[in-house]
């Protein structure tokens, strides 16, 4: 009897052990994972800056407005088509 109560003691125990460090590991993960974040709002927060000052300082393509092509007379049409073009 004292052997079965002994045994039911160890395995509640290494059960109790094993909540814990199941637990520790995920206390442990969601910490990596706020770390993570934290670090991946930063990248996002500096390659915002970088996109506003690329695109403020006339770097960039964007905010530029699109360049109209010239407009054809009839004649430059027809020479164009003719040569292939």
């Amino acid at each position: 009897m004292t052997e079965e109560l002994n045994a039911k003691q160890e395995d509640q125990i290494l059960e109790e052990a094993r909540e814990v460090s199941y637990l520790d590991k995920v206390k442990q993960t969601k910490t990596e994972i706020e770390e993570l974040l934290g670090k991946a709002d930063n990248a996002i927060k500096e390659l915002r800056d970088f996109k506003t000052e690329e695109i403020l300082s006339g770097k960039s393509e964007a905010g530029k407005p699109a360049e109209k092509p010239a407009e054809e007379t009839p004649e430059d049409y027809a020479k164009r088509q003719l040569r292939g073009g």
